[in-house]
């Protein structure tokens, strides 16, 4: 219960493409990429398959939720883009995910958790990703450094792990799938690295309609991320993110039903974005 309260509290971008844990099944592998220039080919690619990075992964956005289990609210969350940071060699977005339980839900599991990721302003591919998780009597950091040329992925203990190319971190994914120009009936399938596995994450475009949430209302996609593991979310229960059906495409609100009950994260507040007080 700890863990499944933890991991939706930490969403509100982390939990809900990482929220699968203990995880059996690993990616399956990819041919390598054959041509006398990958690379070059390999951004053409990417820049074509994600034509609103710009308005996705804007520096200086911070977005804030209300996160509810069942009629209890639980807590707030954060999504900021920080900045843009050199990371080996790499410029790279520094992306800064927080999650706090609020003074009721506190007094039986208190929650103070930080996510962050580190991802080439080239692809959205991870450099770095770092996690500080403090959740009642638990505590744990974790710092790992991608190597996106080698396929690597090196963790603060000293451990290795081989990554499939092109693969990404929880809040890397997120953004990927934030910039492309999604259509109903799409599916993205992307490569996740989480806690020393390699993951195959499918995201489907379920369908088109009118949000409204405290901050206003849209006109959004609603998609439906699934990593690929037994446990939580195996035949347990489904996640529903609605983005904005426009260029921004931002997350405003996510929700889950499981057999423990049901979470709600609705966008409560926005900032960094100077075209939003036109909206207001």
């Amino acid at each position: 219960m700890r863990r499944t309260i933890s991991l939706w509290l930490g969403f509100v971008v982390v939990a809900a493409w990482v929220g699968w844990a203990n995880a059996q099944e690993t990616a399956a592998g990819r041919p390598a990429d054959r041509g006398p220039d990958p690379a070059e080919r390999a951004a053409r690619v990417f820049d074509r398959e994600h034509p609103f990075i710009e308005q996705a992964v804007r520096v200086g956005e911070r977005l804030t939720y209300s996160v509810r289990y069942g009629p209890i609210g639980a807590g707030t969350a954060t999504i900021a883009v920080e900045g843009i940071e050199v990371v080996a060699g790499d410029s790279c977005y520094h992306v800064v995910t927080t999650a706090e339980s609020n003074g009721f839900v506190s007094t039986f599991f208190y929650v103070r958790d930080r996510v962050e990721s580190y991802m080439r302003v080239a692809d959205l591919r991870p450099r770095r990703f770092e996690k500080y998780l403090l959740e009642g009597n638990y505590q744990n950091e974790t710092v790992v450094e991608f190597d996106p040329r080698a396929h690597l992925a090196s963790y603060s203990d000293g451990r290795i792990s081989e990554v499939l190319p092109g693969t990404h971190d929880v809040l890397s994914a997120f953004f990927d799938v934030r910039s492309r120009d999604l259509q109903v009936g799409d599916e993205v399938l992307l490569d996740c690295h989480v806690d020393r596995e390699n993951y195959p994450l499918k995201t489907t475009v379920l369908r088109r309609e009118r949000i409204e949430v405290p901050v206003g209302e849209f006109d959004c996609l609603a998609v439906e991320p699934i990593l690929r593991t037994p446990g939580l979310f195996k035949h347990e229960g489904s996640l529903t993110i609605w983005f904005t059906a426009d260029e921004r495409k931002l997350p405003v609100k996510m929700s889950s039903k499981l057999p423990i009950g049901s979470i709600s994260v609705v966008l409560v507040g926005v900032e960094g974005r100077p075209e939003w007080e036109g909206e207001q």
